[in-house]
């Protein structure tokens, strides 16, 4: 859940990059609020992972949701 511009965030794994994602909505406000998919993010292998959230200025996050997809069938 973000607020604010619509800007470009990223996100790393393990200090390597994993995902380009963009705001699809200005909401115009720091208190207006938005939820929405952003993009995808896929762990280069199991285990514990460092993942880091970066961003630039404009916004105002709440949080993320993250769901677990299951591979696709061949």
């Amino acid at each position: 859940m973000y607020s604010n511009q619509a800007n470009a965030i990223e996100f790393s794994i393990n200090h390597r990059h994993a995902s380009d994602c963009r705001l699809p909505v200005d909401t115009g406000h720091w208190h207006r609020w938005n939820y929405a998919g952003i993009g995808t993010i896929e762990f280069p292998e199991a285990g514990l992972q460092l993942l880091t959230f970066h961003y630039n200025k404009g916004n105002n996050f709440a949080y993320f949701v993250f769901e677990r997809l299951e591979p696709a069938k061949p």
